[in-house]
């Protein structure tokens, strides 16, 4: 039986279900991915690297973590595993996308995504440099649920905004004070060194800055799509914008009695035939003429699509048909994975 690599926190852990601290049942998962024909390997990430095993031509399939010591730790361990050439499920770049809002900007550049055309900075002080059209939303690298999600109306309330972000605190200003005017310092090897520039060069160094994205606002939209792509299944949901807002995300207010548009499905379809994995969580936009790209996750994502619709949809001879099942995270889950690998993975190696 050919083998799959699953590699959890403690052999029992695999985020998420209803929250990020809720696994899912990984021995039903390991169960339905066997009778799919694939000989489940539950491993660790601290056994994998500290006992260097030899995952030579077997799939190694991981999920991320909000955790933030964890979500490093296994970014260093799949770099690690991506080093040595093993296949990753899901690819690097997505692990990458992880909480971090910027790096998707990158990948949605580099697969040739079409979508809002965001800007990506590192602090106020860039914005300067650039004309920008307003309205439009500020969004910091990580937070879900909503959070550090703005809607600007102007440059003057952006930069506002951010002023509150790079504050210094008092006693901050009281320490710059004293490097600038009362601390008398020579060094023989720096002989050009001002305690007043110091002051200045080190107060910049001190600020605290946070990067940021700036995406157009497309006005009057009431909700927003979140669509589950499980390789060949579609999960859809609408979600309504919280009371008197303009965000979605956050809102909790699901809607999955509607008939979704074909159109929005193939764009789902083709952001997610842009990656090698065998889901992606995608949010997106419909502006009354194009659907856009928002936001996508390929592991760690919200479950309320799944547990809270009737079924999926899924093609047939490039016709959506939608199939009416009851909903289970894990059969979704393993089913993915099975499908993915019956599709892409043949004798050891990765089916161009």
């Amino acid at each position: 039986m050919k083998k799959i690599a699953i590699l959890t926190r403690d052999g029992e852990f695999y985020g998420q279900t209803r929250k990020p601290w809720v696994s899912a049942d990984i021995k039903k998962i390991e169960k339905l991915i066997r009778e799919g024909g694939y000989e489940p390997l539950i491993l660790t990430y601290h056994q994998v690297f500290n006992n260097d095993l030899d995952l030579t031509d077997i799939p190694i399939f991981y999920t991320f973590s909000q955790k933030e010591n964890l979500r490093h730790y296994i970014g260093d361990i799949i770099h690690y595993l991506y080093m040595k050439d093993y296949h990753l499920i899901p690819e690097l770049p997505l692990l990458l996308c992880h909480e971090d809002k910027g790096y998707q900007e990158i990948l949605k550049k580099k697969r040739e995504i079409k979508s809002l055309n965001s800007l990506y900075f590192s602090s106020s002080s860039d914005i300067s440099k650039y004309d920008i059209t307003y309205p439009g939303v500020l969004k910091t690298i990580d937070g879900s649920n909503g959070n550090g999600v703005f809607l600007v109306k102007s440059q003057a309330q952006l930069l506002n905004i951010l002023k509150k972000w790079e504050k210094i605190s008092f006693l901050e200003r009281l320490d710059l004070l004293r490097r600038a005017h009362l601390r008398v310092k020579k060094f023989k090897e720096y002989p050009d060194f001002n305690s007043r520039i110091d002051a200045l060069q080190f107060e910049k160094h001190i600020k605290p800055e946070r990067s940021f994205i700036l995406q157009p606002f497309i006005p009057n939209l009431k909700y927003d799509y979140r669509v589950l792509v499980l390789y060949d299944q579609l999960w859809v949901t609408r979600r309504w914008n919280r009371d008197n807002d303009f965000r979605a995300s956050g809102a909790k207010k699901f809607d999955c009695n509607f008939t979704a548009d074909p159109k929005l499905l193939d764009f789902a379809m083709t952001i997610f035939k842009k990656f090698d994995t065998p889901s992606l969580s995608i949010d997106i936009a419909f502006d009354g003429k194009d659907y856009h790209l928002i936001e996508f996750q390929a592991q760690h994502f919200g479950v309320n699509v799944i547990v809270k619709n009737k079924g999926f949809y899924y093609s047939d001879n490039k016709k959506w048909l939608f199939k009416e099942v009851k909903p289970d995270v894990e059969e979704a889950i393993a089913h993915c994975v099975v499908a993915y690998l019956d599709k892409n993975w043949e004798g050891g190696v990765r089916v161009p």
